[in-house]
């Protein structure tokens, strides 16, 4: 669920743009507790804005993460890795 007036994803000229995505759980509304399960709450949100355009990990092109920490930046990649599997965008 957003917190702000916008779309999840939108599509435009054969592409899906994605909104930027953080923690959130969508049942609460609330971010989730830890690096971890956020960045994979973070990416099953984007997971999901994919599969309602019909899409999976594998059709993206461009992923940009922001992190306010670079010290756990392997924490975050294993969990993007797992995300992407043997795609690389």
């Amino acid at each position: 669920m957003p917190v702000a007036a916008y779309a999840q994803g939108i599509e435009a000229g054969g592409f899906v743009y994605t909104a930027g995505q953080v923690g959130l759980d969508p049942s609460t509304g609330k971010l989730v507790e830890g690096l971890d399960a956020q960045a994979e709450r973070a990416f099953a949100n984007v997971a999901a804005v994919l599969g309602a355009a019909s899409l999976s990990p594998s059709d993206v092109v461009k992923v940009t993460i922001f992190m306010t920490d670079l010290a756990q930046f392997a924490r975050v990649n294993t969990i993007y890795e797992r995300f992407v599997g043997a795609h690389r965008p």
